[in-house]
Order: C-alpha cells, then sequence, then structure tokens
C-alpha cells in the first residue's frame, strides 16, 4: 500500500488516468456500484501489491450476467476499429491492426498466476474483454462484439510471463514493446493480452522495475474508457470478499 506505480500511454491518455484515476473522479464517474470495475465487487488484491506465489489460476468462471453467443453492438469509435479491422485486410495492405498498448510499472515482482487471477476478476467482469470481434452478415458488415463460453478464454494465452526479461535496460524493453505494439491479434479469441516482466532494468540508472504491458485492440476501449479499467487492476477486494 502506499507504492508507486506509472502508466505509460501518450500525453492525452495519461491526462485521462490521472483525472479518472483521481479518488473523487473514480467514485462519481468511473466506479458506480453497478459497474464491474467497482471496487465492491473485487476480492483478489490488486497489483499496488506485489502478488506473491499463488496457486494455478483455476479454470475460468464467468460472471452470472454472461451469455456466451449473444452480440452486443459496439460504441461508435470501437465500430470503426473493428470494422476496418475485420474487412480491410491491414496486415496484407502492410498497416498495424489498431493497438492500445500500456505499460504499468509496479514496485514488487508480480506472480503470474496470481495476475491471472486478477485480470479474470477484473477484466471478464465486463461483456467486451470476454467477447470476440465479428461481422453481421448482409450488406452492412457491422462488426460486433460477441460473447464466447468459459472454454473459449484460455488466462494462461492472454497472461503471460517474459521469463528472459530480467535485467533488461530502458532500450531494449522500448525495442520489445514496438513489436508487441505490431504484433496481431487472434481474433478467434478476445483481443486483448498482457505480458508479466518482472526484474527488467529499465529504470532511471538501470533501476529495478517490475512491468505488465497491457496489449489490447482499440475497439476494447479509448483512451478514457481503458483507463478506469487500467485503475481498477491497482486496488484490492473488499475486505469481506474472500482470500487476498
Amino acid at each position: 500500500q502506499g507504492k508507486k506505480f506509472k502508466i505509460m500511454l501518450s500525453d492525452k491518455i495519461q491526462d485521462d488516468f490521472e483525472a479518472l484515476s483521481s479518488p473523487k473522479k473514480r467514485q462519481d464517474e468511473d466506479s458506480p456500484p453497478a459497474s464491474p470495475f467497482a471496487a465492491s465487487h473485487h476480492k483478489v488484491k490488486g497489483l499496488l501489491r506485489p502478488q506473491g506465489k499463488g496457486e494455478p489460476c483455476p479454470p475460468v468462471e464467468l460472471p452470472p450476467g454472461a451469455a456466451p453467443g449473444k452480440r452486443h453492438r459496439m460504441r461508435a469509435f470501437s465500430l470503426a476499429f473493428g470494422r476496418v479491422t475485420l474487412t480491410e485486410g491491414l496486415r496484407g495492405r502492410g498497416l498495424l491492426p489498431p493497438t492500445i498498448l500500456a505499460k504499468l510499472e509496479l514496485g514488487g515482482a508480480q506472480d503470474v498466476a496470481a495476475v491471472r487471477r486478477l485480470f479474470a476478476e477484473r477484466l471478464l467482469a465486463e461483456e467486451r474483454f470476454r467477447s470476440i470481434m465479428v461481422l453481421e452478415g448482409g450488406g452492412s458488415r457491422e462488426a460486433m462484439f460477441q460473447e464466447v463460453g468459459a472454454d473459449g478464454i484460455d488466462m494462461s494465452y492472454h497472461v503471460v510471463e517474459e521469463e528472459g526479461a530480467a535485467g533488461w535496460d530502458a532500450e531494449r524493453l522500448g525495442r520489445y514493446m514496438t513489436d508487441l505494439a505490431a504484433a496481431e491479434f487472434d481474433y478467434s479469441r478476445p483481443v486483448w493480452r498482457a505480458r508479466v516482466l518482472n526484474g527488467t532494468a529499465s529504470g532511471p540508472g538501470g533501476e529495478a522495475r517490475h512491468v505488465i504491458l497491457c496489449h489490447m485492440h482499440h475497439s476494447l476501449g479509448d483512451g478514457v474508457g481503458l483507463s478506469g479499467v487500467f485503475a481498477s487492476l491497482m486496488e484490492d477486494g473488499a475486505p469481506s470478499g474472500g482470500p487476498g
């Protein structure tokens, strides 16, 4: 508790994050009681506390409101990113997929099994993170999110540890991030992944930094929307919520 973290995004998105992560903003705008990202729904500890060695991530359990196969309309900006990705063949034209890449710098090493449990609890509570992108038929070819069942979500795929990252300096980490930002998504799965990089030497003067990189398709959110998601990953669960 009380440890600092940074999230490395563009200046505009960084401003959005700082505004949304203030206690007043988080209470009034980003985490109303009905929000799946509200702290009252959290049961495991957040990333501000080092994730100690944990048990393997249990099988995915979807929230009560989950409806595998159900389709949801995208917001306007998401629709644009989804449609262009699914219809335009970006890779074949030498274009990169629209991507959000967030860098979380944390105060302690993170156990990958514990991080998988955390991401499963926080992200899968919201339909877009447990959905794939699909196109509706007909002339409109409208992009939509379609929920998948628990068997379609493999947390060992979505959250992985880069075991060779210990000792990477800032330049080496920057090259890795550049490659990651250009990586294509597997559109048969929900379009997000996270990489856990413990023990890098990427801080000022080679200081140790423990890093999580969140790689997401831009259809999942803009800077404002995803800022609240990232902030929720830092919060501990409610005291009565079970093991933390």
